[in-house]
């Protein structure tokens, strides 16, 4: 499972839930956020560049038969975590 390794300590990850049909994970800490803030951007700015980079997130999961991204939360607005879920939608053959 992806939050095994490196990538789970640098971004802080937290198992939320998982099942067979759905995965919920917390994104504690984001190095792309932490240096957008560094370099002055300002909120919509960086709003605007999460949701570029999470589209590689979106393209995974669209390569995948039935299985859905919802980024219910995010660093990137304000939110104390990005929350998100992996989950099968019902079109999943």
């Amino acid at each position: 499972m992806f939050t095994r390794g490196l990538e789970s300590r640098v971004y802080e990850m937290e198992t939320v839930s998982a099942s067979p049909s759905e995965f919920i994970v917390l994104f504690h800490y984001c190095p792309y956020v932490n240096c957008w803030r560094q370099q002055g951007r300002d909120a919509r700015q960086i709003e605007t560049l999460c949701d570029i980079c999470m589209e590689g997130d979106h393209a995974l999961t669209d390569a995948l038969d039935g299985v859905q991204l919802a980024v219910e939360t995010a660093l990137a607005r304000g939110d104390a975590a990005c929350r998100l879920r992996f989950y099968q939608s019902q079109e999943a053959s």
